[in-house]
């Protein structure tokens, strides 16, 4: 049996999605309202908002190590956004550690993958009408 643990957070709907498995067993999910994006501006994951939003992520999740971390973004951004995105998540990272603050912690990620939404992605699906 495969003890990977992956966390997916995926972007593409009215809400944000991150779910985290180990191998096979879902372990946890979070759900936040998406912000609206007004013209001109940077999609939300390029922000720093974002940016904490995926570390709060780790934070919440306790793992020392993520063997993946799988970004779902509307298709029309997956390629802009794939490289950079690869590039800021692959590697260490320094989090709050939410069970001590005075602690930090150091989640490492071996892989990040940057996947187009699929039509029932995950952040659509079981959103509040």
């Amino acid at each position: 049996m495969s003890r990977e643990i992956v966390i997916a957070i995926d972007f593409g709907g009215e809400c944000i999605a991150a779910r985290w498995a180990v191998g096979e067993q879902h372990v946890g999910e979070l759900r936040w309202d998406a912000p609206v994006r007004a013209p001109g501006e940077p999609p939300f994951w390029a922000t720093e908002d974002g940016h904490a939003l995926i570390l709060e992520t780790f934070a919440m999740t306790h793992f020392p190590n993520v063997d993946r971390l799988v970004l779902t973004l509307p298709a029309g951004d997956v390629d802009a956004h794939r490289a950079p995105l690869e590039q800021r998540y692959t590697g260490l990272h320094d989090v709050r550690n939410t069970e001590c603050r005075s602690q930090r912690l150091r989640v490492r990620v071996r892989r990040v993958c940057v996947e187009p939404q699929s039509p029932a992605s995950p952040a659509t699906a079981n959103a509040p009408a």
